[in-house]
């Protein structure tokens, strides 16, 4: 997508007619600045269409810019649009902080305390040096350059900021890759800003570009070695790219630097799971539990490292206290119901897997699973029946028409059997 016009910053001049020459010189030494659309330009009073008012169009113009600059003269001041017009309007929006202003003496000029006294007035004077006209300097090209210099910072200061509020908004709307293109365009203009990196990074992980968004967090941590978040996404990254070692040192930095938070020591569990350590994710598991002990989630995921440990019973007290904490999420009931049928406690199994099926009624594997309890327990014409819904739920699995055929053959219902395995 093409950058609009809110991603550059307006610059308006007023000027004296008299003093055009000098400015188009000037102008030259902001083509850099255009060029790299960090400001857009309006200074030619020509570019007023025929039939238009001119004063009307000035104003406009002046009233749109983030940028006013002021070219101080003699023609200057004794012209009534430039004094009682332009000044006066430039310093209205100074005073409402709409607009930067900035006032440039391009020839020896008298204004004692007028409104352009309360203005950053340019070339700065030199050290114990009264202020000179650009037009007095020995190098009129250097003194150009140097305001050109001190206008494109002041526009970047004004336009980071934008662009990333941008970002920020194109983000929220899930336009990741326009706030991607709107953060990398900030960063240009200041790649030293670690949170800027890590927004970046984020949209790069919703796009799942996980190389490239690990590599923007590495450069926000590389600013700011003390950015929590940014650690939080960076295992998360290197766990999706089946680095769980390295998740662990990313977690663990985080949690140096907060070591209360219980989020970081569950994330820490979870990439030691994956890297098979399943006592050091237990203990972070249970760490995490001591710090937010109302926190179901953290019950449930230490139940599964106990599991993991063959630590059964503890692993059902666990998945106990999370449903207790969280009795209508679905999960929580299918991973004990599965314990359950683990420890041959069928009973209970069965009673899990039709409150998971009542909380979550379109799982088909959950279905599928009450079929086996209910074929175990010899309930067989309930089992198929808990097998024809899992088949209603997933038509193209052929696991469950076997298991149809199955208890078909066994209820002596072999011509619908042999249908089914045909």
């Amino acid at each position: 997508m093409k950058s609009s016009r809110a991603e550059e910053i307006h610059l308006f001049f007023c000027y004296a007619s008299q003093d055009e020459q000098l400015i188009k010189q000037f102008k030259n030494h902001l083509v850099g600045a255009y060029r790299e659309k960090i400001i857009h330009l309006w200074y030619d009073y020509t570019d007023v269409r025929p039939g238009e008012e001119i004063e009307k169009v000035l104003i406009s113009y002046l009233d749109k810019s983030d940028i006013i600059l002021l070219f101080i003269s003699p023609d200057f001041m004794s012209s009534d649009y430039c004094y009682h017009v332009c000044l006066s309007r430039a310093h209205e929006r100074y005073s409402r902080r709409e607009a930067q202003v900035i006032a440039i003496l391009l020839r020896p000029t008298e204004y004692g305390n007028s409104l352009i006294s309360t203005f950053d007035i340019l070339p700065e004077p030199g050290k114990a040096e009264p202020r000179k006209a650009v037009t007095t300097s020995k190098n009129r090209d250097q003194v150009f350059a140097d305001i050109a210099k001190h206008v494109r910072q002041v526009a970047i200061l004004l336009l980071f900021p934008r662009l990333v509020s941008l970002g920020d908004a194109a983000f929220s709307s899930q336009q990741y890759e326009e706030a991607l293109r709107v953060y990398e365009k900030a960063l240009k203009l200041d790649p030293r800003d670690a949170s800027v990196h890590s927004k970046a990074g984020a949209a790069l992980l919703e796009l799942k570009q996980y190389r490239r968004a690990l590599d923007a967090y590495e450069q926000a941590l590389a600013r700011n070695p003390k950015e929590i978040e940014a650690y939080l996404r960076k295992g998360t990254i290197l766990l999706f790219l089946g680095r769980p070692d390295e998740a662990v040192e990313a977690y663990e930095r985080a949690q140096q630097l907060a070591p209360d938070r219980a989020d970081i020591h569950k994330e820490i569990g979870v990439a030691l799971e994956y890297a098979k350590n399943n006592y050091g994710a237990l203990a972070a598991y249970e760490r995490a539990t001591q710090l937010q002990p109302a926190n179901p989630l953290f019950h449930y995921l230490k139940g599964g490292a106990l599991q993991n440990l063959k630590r059964y019973q503890d692993a059902l007290a666990a998945y106990d206290e999370a449903i207790r904490l969280a009795s209508t999420v679905a999960e929580f009931y299918k991973t004990r119901g599965k314990l359950f049928s683990l420890l041959e406690r069928d009973n209970d199994a069965l009673q899990d897997y039709e409150r998971a099926i009542e909380l979550s009624p379109d799982d088909a594997l959950t279905s599928l699973r009450r079929g086996d309890v209910l074929y175990r327990l010899g309930r067989h014409d309930e089992a198929l029946a808990a097998y024809e819904q899992a088949s209603k739920l997933e038509p193209t699995n052929a696991n469950l028409y076997a298991h149809r055929s199955f208890i078909l053959s066994l209820l002596g219902r072999h011509k619908e059997a042999l249908a089914l395995s045909n």
